[in-house]
């Protein structure tokens, strides 16, 4: 019997196939297909830019030019700094008000792309030209704009700048406790970039010892990555580098790192136990470094004082400014080791009625020494040891060298003098 076309169905003819166009294979899922709208429209947005590039090019310079321009005017009244925050919410209203206009229109392209599959390209288009539009204009002015508030931020506040009378530098600062659940998981310090003013105590400090603070790196084991870090600064311009005697003490092999990233070798001059000073020198000698300032004054309980560091886990110099709360004489144990001194420091120091106490009692044949030490509030932690301590003229009153029950403490600069004194003696006698 000859077959009847008539009895199929179109659709089930096997040459109508051919005939009709593809269908996507994502267009029964309606999520597939708002992706789909929502991605390719917005690449139709880029690939338009071409067509718009004086309406698109005034927008990135207007943008750049006003964060440029944010930061300029911080750097010269830093009080504006909240001004920042508060015009990048208005940025941020005023983007959300462009989002607004063509809400209307984005919302029924994306409904009839949830409810059908038939205009899947034409809503594509119609996106392109709205939301995708508005995504591609925020993208690019916001990053104009951040663009040109980081240029600002890097050529006027940097270290070496010369158009701003502030730098921008790492500052530890006390944390503001709030009465709420929240406030037992905030750390004590928190640390934020903050301007400072080049002729002030903060950035006269900085700004002071930048050129002349050391960072250490120091090895037990020859030829092994180094596995002590701390700090130190020049004291004379041939090299001579102050630090702690527990930095140096043991260490086979120490490196030092000036503030342009050149790695030289150290050798220990001299060492003072008792009050945990020590001297190193770079070796092979070397002349042309420049030295910190020594007060000439002592610094009294009350006095401002910045500690200039590395910390570990910050990238580069920071500072924590506080007060020097009192003046204690530390007791010392040492205990004959060898050729040399074993020293024991306190186990703790109760501020409140300046007390120390040790972990044991005194043992045969140790003595007690004592060795002066300023106690403060300023910041310093793990790995700052070594650091230089600065009154507010920039000049050193002291050396960090520990802690004991949330107080700092330093060595004095009158100490450190008596250690340069020796070690210049030990040098002239080789």
């Amino acid at each position: 019997m000859p077959i009847q076309l008539d009895q199929f169905d179109d659709d089930d003819h096997p040459y109508s196939v051919l005939a009709q166009p593809k269908r996507p294979e994502y267009a029964d899922d309606k999520l597939a297909r708002e992706i789909y709208v929502v991605g390719a429209g917005t690449a139709n947005a880029v690939a338009a830019i071409k067509d718009r590039l004086p309406e698109v090019g005034l927008q990135v310079a207007g943008s750049a030019a006003v964060g440029f321009a944010l930061r300029a005017a911080e750097a010269k009244y830093p009080w504006l700094s909240p001004g920042l925050a508060i015009g990048g919410l208005a940025l941020t209203a005023t983007a959300a008000r462009d989002l607004v206009r063509p809400a209307g229109e984005i919302a029924s392209t994306l409904a009839d792309t949830w409810r059908s599959s038939e205009n899947l390209e034409a809503n594509r288009t119609k996106f392109g030209e709205t939301g995708g539009k508005f995504v591609v204009d925020l993208a690019l002015t916001a990053g104009a704009g951040f663009a040109g508030s980081a240029l600002a931020n890097r050529s006027l506040f940097s270290v070496d700048s010369k158009l701003s009378n502030y730098v921008r530098i790492n500052t530890y600062e006390p944390n503001t406790y709030e009465a709420n659940i929240m406030s037992a998981f905030k750390a004590p310090w928190s640390l934020k970039a903050k301007l400072h003013h080049r002729q002030e105590a903060e950035g006269a400090s900085f700004l002071a010892a930048r050129e002349s603070s050391v960072f250490l790196t120091a090895t037990k084991v020859p030829g092994k990555p180094h596995n002590f870090s701390a700090n130190g600064f020049f004291a004379s311009e041939d090299g001579l580098i102050v630090t702690n005697h527990h930095v140096t003490a043991g260490k086979i092999e120490i490196n030092a790192i000036d503030a342009k990233g050149i790695v030289r070798k150290a050798k220990v001059v001299a060492e003072n136990s008792r009050d945990d000073l020590a001297v190193i020198k770079v070796d092979p000698p070397e002349h042309g470094f420049k030295p910190v300032s020594f007060a000439q004054e002592a610094a009294q309980p009350g006095d401002l004082v910045i500690p200039v560091s590395r910390q570990f886990g910050v990238k580069g110099l920071t500072i924590g400014p506080g007060k020097i709360e009192s003046i204690e004489q530390m007791p010392i144990r040492l205990s004959p080791l060898g050729s040399g001194l074993k020293v024991t420091d306190p186990v703790s120091f109760n501020s409140r009625d300046h007390s120390f106490k040790f972990a044991r009692e005194l043992e045969p044949g140790a003595t007690e020494a004592f060795s002066e030490r300023f106690f403060g509030n300023y910041f310093s932690k793990r790995g700052a040891s070594g650091s230089p301590l600065l009154n507010g003229k920039g000049e050193v009153v002291a050396v960090l060298s520990g802690g004991y029950d949330g107080k700092n403490y330093a060595i004095p600069a009158k100490s450190i003098a008596e250690i340069l004194t020796e070690a210049r003696k030990i040098l002239a006698s080789k």
